[in-house]
Order: structure tokens, then C-alpha cells, then sequence
């Protein structure tokens, strides 16, 4: 369970500070250098991901889904950190602002004004983004 939680407190950063406020090392940015403790626990979790994948037990065990989930999430990361620092010379990486959660409060909105159908049709969708343009402008 440690080792979930340590893997969130690095996915989890949305501000630069949090770490210094809270005194924990595992909630700062990610940060360019050679030895940093952050992707290299990513490593090692991937390579902990690899290991849990092949070892054939019942117990610690996660679903197929949630591996795979899990897996290229993190894959992705370190990916994404090596292309920012390389590419964009960024001088630190808050892994938080990856994420599609805005994307699914969208596609939310739109399923709600479409009758709460999980599936929308082009048509729906631009109505909703009418309505949804128009409760932007013009408040009730």
C-alpha cells in the first residue's frame, strides 16, 4: 500500500508548493537531474508492475484492467517528463495537469443534456455545446 501511496503523491501535483507545504519530498515537482527520486521510483514501480504481472499468485493481486491502467499511465509519465525536459528544456514537470478529467466533465454535460444517454449523437453534441455556450454567456 506504501508504494501506491508514494506513486500517487508523485501523479497527484497540481501546484509547485504542495511539497514544501506539507514537508514531503514525494509531493514536489519533478524536476530535471540525472538521479531524480521520482522517476527513478516511477522505474521501479513499472518494473514492480512487470514483476506483479508475472508472478502467478492469488493474493496481491490487481485486475487485468487496473495493471494495464496502471502500467501505461505510468509508462506515459516518464515519457512525457523525458520529452518536457529534453524537448521543451521546462525547468520542472507537475505530472497533475496530464490528466482528461476536464475532458470527461465535458462529455458529462453533454450526456446530461442529451437525456443522460451514454451515447451521443453528433446532433446532441452540438446542441449541447449551444446550450452549454449559452449558459456560459448568459447566466440565469
Amino acid at each position: 500500500m506504501k508504494t501506491i501511496v508514494k506513486w500517487w503523491k508523485i501523479v497527484n501535483m497540481k501546484t509547485p508548493f504542495k511539497g514544501a507545504r506539507f514537508r514531503d519530498d514525494f509531493k514536489k515537482p519533478v524536476f530535471p537531474s540525472e538521479r531524480n527520486p521520482k522517476l527513478s521510483f516511477l522505474y521501479d514501480f513499472l518494473d514492480w508492475l512487470v514483476y506483479l504481472k508475472e508472478k502467478q499468485a492469488d493474493t496481491c493481486k490487481l485486475t487485468k484492467e487496473t495493471h494495464g491502467a496502471l502500467h501505461q499511465t505510468t509508462q506515459a509519465l516518464i515519457e512525457i517528463c523525458g520529452y518536457c525536459f529534453d524537448e521543451l528544456h521546462m525547468s520542472f514537470v507537475l505530472l497533475d495537469k496530464f490528466q482528461t478529467d476536464l475532458i470527461e466533465d465535458r462529455f458529462g454535460r453533454y450526456r446530461r443534456l442529451a437525456g443522460s444517454q451514454y451515447h451521443v449523437s453528433i446532433r446532441q453534441l452540438y446542441e449541447g455545446e449551444t446550450k452549454l455556450r449559452l449558459q456560459t454567456h448568459c447566466p440565469i
